[in-house]
């Protein structure tokens, strides 16, 4: 909480992923998907949502170098990660749920059509099998069409998680170069420290031959101190007794 960034972002994440699981939710509801249509619109929603939190997943790794404390950022990263694996879960649910819907959504049509089939069987001959099967050609017109409108889909998204993967690569080694060339600036840091701590300890093994040339010079001066005294006390004793 202490970076604003952080915490917009993290919120974001939060609200994105309720709306992704409340798209879910109506995928699996027959009263809000009772169509075709109604299939691609949740669809449509909830790939919104998939794109918007790779994004913000992106900008809170990004932001992660930004945040102060060590407990804070493992805190930010356990976030994310709480994000990454919701993520993969509610895009896995997504998938079977659509799948499941369409699956119920064409076995509802095929159900109608041959009840529709049924309701026409007292209408004359001809006239019977012209609109069965004009129903039956536009039936099969609309399911083709729902089908590759699916697939147009499919594929846009795979081409959008290709490319944020491709981002996110290009991320990484962006990251990863930079790291590198921080290591490389602290091993010259290093070196330099080395040269550094080298001059020291020879200058502090020239201050301790010089303290102890010092303590030899001290020694030597207190041994003639103390002969002097006794020579002069030996002759004023000789010169008294005399």
């Amino acid at each position: 909480d202490g970076n604003p960034r952080v915490s917009q972002t993290l919120e974001e994440l939060v609200r994105q992923d309720a709306r992704l699981k409340e798209a879910i939710a109506d995928l699996r509801s027959p009263e809000a998907c009772r169509s075709q249509r109604d299939l691609a619109s949740l669809e449509s929603v909830g790939r919104e949502c998939l794109r918007e939190i790779r994004r913000l997943l992106r900008q809170l790794d990004g932001l992660l170098d930004a945040v102060e404390g060590d407990a804070e950022r493992a805190r930010v990263e356990r976030e994310a990660r709480n994000c990454q694996c919701s993520l993969q879960a509610s895009q896995e649910a997504m998938r079977e749920t659509a799948l499941q819907r369409k699956q119920a959504l064409q076995e509802a049509e095929r159900v109608d059509l041959l009840r529709s089939d049924g309701a026409d069987g007292g209408i004359g001959d001809v006239q019977g099998d012209d609109g069965v099967a004009r129903r039956r050609v536009r039936q099969r017109e609309e399911t083709a069409a729902a089908a590759a409108s699916h697939v147009t889909q499919s594929l846009l998204l795979l081409s959008n998680q290709l490319a944020e993967q491709v981002e996110a690569s290009s991320e990484t080694a962006n990251r990863l170069l930079r790291s590198s060339e921080q290591l490389t600036e602290t091993g010259e840091e290093l070196k330099s420290m080395t040269g550094h701590i080298s001059t020291a300890k020879r200058l502090l093994t020239r201050l301790s031959r010089r303290d102890f040339t010092d303590k030899v010079l001290i020694f030597l001066a207190f041994v003639f101190f103390f002969s002097t005294c006794a020579y002069i006390v030996k002759k004023r004793t000789i010169g008294v007794t005399v």
